[in-house]
């Protein structure tokens, strides 16, 4: 697993190792000490090495992650056993079809949709949460993003799941967002007509819940 020694042989060559990662996924307990609700189905996208997910299989019946970047997929299959999650490449956003990456030579965490058609790197699916069989969909109770700024394209992609379930939301919000058009604060203005409120924050990273449950 990630979290000894040897796992640092097949990490991604620019990183020196999970542990920033590893005090980042502190909010998983942190927003699960929050939410009172089922705990059936999560969806996990920035999956990144597996650190996350991996986490939240232990809370959930089954996890479901996604991530767009091959060399940390890759990783993420080795760390991630196939029974407790639903490992796939490539990304969520509002449409079925494919994207462009982005490479951020300095994190192996800060991969990103292209918006400049000079930096892409690599053409990768892209699936909407909304896309999955209605069987899984029903059993949705939350949903975990960390994908660089791109939330609200694939929260658009999961309205239906959002309005049907109400799921716990732990999204990450920062100036990454300003890439595609959108500011700080406007992930709580997309949320509001499902009776979303901000319920508390470690970092970056904002859990919602919905008082509409």
């Amino acid at each position: 697993m990630i979290f000894h020694e040897e796992a640092k042989l097949w990490h991604p060559s620019i990183m020196t190792g999970p542990a920033s990662f590893l005090r980042r996924s502190g909010v998983i307990e942190y927003a699960l000490g929050l939410y009172s609700g089922p705990r059936r189905i999560v969806v996990q996208a920035g999956g990144h090495i597996g650190i996350w997910p991996l986490k939240l299989s232990a809370s959930f019946e089954y996890v479901i992650t996604f991530e767009a970047t091959l060399e940390n997929w890759l990783c993420m299959v080795r760390n991630i056993p196939s029974q407790s999650a639903a490992r796939i490449f490539g990304s969520v956003g509002s449409r079925e079809g494919s994207v462009f990456m982005s490479k951020n030579e300095h994190s192996t965490g800060g991969h990103h949709i292209a918006v400049d058609d000079r930096k892409r790197f690599a053409e990768v699916p892209q699936y909407t949460i909304d896309s999955l069989p209605a069987a899984v969909k029903k059993k949705i109770d939350a949903i975990f993003f960390d994908i660089e700024g791109w939330e609200i394209e694939a929260l658009r992609g999961a309205v239906g799941v959002i309005a049907a379930n109400r799921p716990l939301l732990v999204l990450e919000e920062n100036s990454a967002c300003q890439r595609y058009g959108h500011k700080i604060g406007d992930l709580q203005n997309f949320l509001r007509p499902w009776g979303y409120k901000k319920v508390g924050s470690m970092d970056e990273d904002i859990v919602f819940i919905s008082d509409q449950t």
